[in-house]
């Protein structure tokens, strides 16, 4: 048993090792390495990006402006100014016309064109219209957007969770999301009811249960019914 311990100890030592020799050969060769991301690491050389796998191999030509890191198989790159995707391949397989593209989450990235943003496919097809001025990332399939200088949250089906109308909106925060309306700020639920009255001149977001909120100048805590907790008026 012992020696079978020790083999097993001499051999993970020397996969180290050798680890370590081709990390560092791989250094030497480019500008910057990154950290690898789902078996591929983001390198630099010459002012140029591009990815190599776990063994060195570049699946890419150095010839990206940036590039993101992969996400589901699929990395969002800049060539000439213009955004597309590329595969674990390297193959190019979402064409170059965006003006920003990020990560898939779920089967679907934000992408900027025409100085708006959207959601698409694994397929490049548009499967939330690229027509907010503001596109939020999915956080439990929920992003905050905004349409024409109001703001809402939709879900990953283009769905609104809540109304593109208010002022501003904030993502939801046990269970409850921060709106503004008439300069005023309150809380509504994932049927957009109003929970917290829209009346506020200040409000945090919940945490353990409470906020802190500001009316006609007083300060004090609320809890999720509304009631105050703490520095009552």
């Amino acid at each position: 048993m012992k020696k079978h311990l020790l083999i097993f100890a001499s051999l993970l030592f020397w996969l180290n090792s050798f680890g370590q020799e081709v990390s560092e050969n791989i250094r030497k060769k480019y500008d910057y390495i990154a950290d690898f991301e789902e078996g591929f690491a983001v390198v630099i050389l010459n002012g140029k990006y591009g990815f190599i796998d776990k063994n060195g191999k570049e699946i890419t030509a150095l010839k990206y402006d940036y590039v993101n890191v992969f996400s589901e198989g699929f990395a969002g790159v800049e060539l000439n100014k213009k955004w597309g995707f590329i595969d674990e391949r390297g193959k190019e397989v979402i064409r170059f016309k965006y003006e920003n593209a990020f990560y898939f989450i779920r089967g679907i990235a934000k992408v900027v064109l025409n100085g708006k943003q959207g959601y698409i496919n694994k397929t490049d097809n548009e499967v939330i219209p690229i027509i907010y001025g503001f596109a939020g990332d999915f956080k439990k399939g929920l992003a905050v957007v905004s349409l024409n200088g109001k703001w809402g949250i939709i879900n990953e089906l283009g769905k609104e969770v809540i109304s593109v109308k208010y002022e501003y909106v904030e993502e939801f925060t046990e269970g409850l999301a921060k709106v503004r309306l008439n300069d005023k700020w309150g809380f509504v639920n994932t049927n957009e009811n109003i929970v917290i009255p829209i009346k506020y001149d200040r409000a945090t977001i919940f945490y353990d249960g409470r906020i802190a909120v500001k009316l006609n100048g007083k300060e004090f805590e609320i809890n999720k019914k509304g009631e105050c907790v703490k520095n009552c008026p």
